[in-house]
């Protein structure tokens, strides 16, 4: 996997980064930050790059994506497609009556709240931290369980971590 600079296409302004990410994400690559311009408390204008920004940041024209992706084909492949899946139109209004977008929204309406605004990192439901701590006894059980003879019954003990480690003491 490579990192790649590229130019946000048309069909991507005016979109916040989380419906781009989505859109790169069901492309096949992954949307990691913006480079857009942004202006300081004097009024100068100057790059600057956010990482997975929040989600009221809107994509503009100049826009340049930090891709995440196998080839430079990839990336430009999905420049292009997503150009000529969503083409230029002028008002929303247009847009949103495209079949295209029609069917986009469809994906937008799934249940994505276990994945971060990239689309490529899951979340896991939450559980006890005791369950989650590996000590030292339970490695050791797990160790004991794990290299015991085949023929011998198991008497019903059952280590919480799936883990092998080695015992050095």
């Amino acid at each position: 996997m490579k990192l790649y600079l590229e130019e946000m296409p048309p069909s991507f302004h005016g979109k916040s980064f989380a419906e781009s990410a989505l859109v790169c994400f069901k492309l096949g690559v992954m949307l990691l930050a913006i480079e857009k311009e942004r202006k300081d408390e004097y009024g100068n204008t100057r790059m600057a790059v956010d990482i997975v920004p929040c989600d009221d940041c809107i994509i503009i024209r100049g826009s340049r994506a930090f891709i995440v992706c196998m080839s430079s084909e990839d990336a430009n492949r999905t420049i292009h497609d997503a150009d000529v899946t969503q083409p230029l139109m002028t008002q929303q209004s247009e847009r949103a009556s495209t079949p295209c977008y029609q069917r986009s929204n469809t994906f937008l309406e799934e249940d994505m709240s276990s994945f971060d605004s990239t689309g490529m990192f899951y979340f896991t439901p939450s559980r006890n931290i005791q369950d989650a701590v590996l000590d030292v006894n339970s490695l050791r059980e797990y160790h004991n369980i794990r290299h015991r003879p085949q023929t011998v019954q198991d008497d019903g003990i059952q280590c919480k971590h799936p883990l092998q480690f080695r015992d050095r003491t």
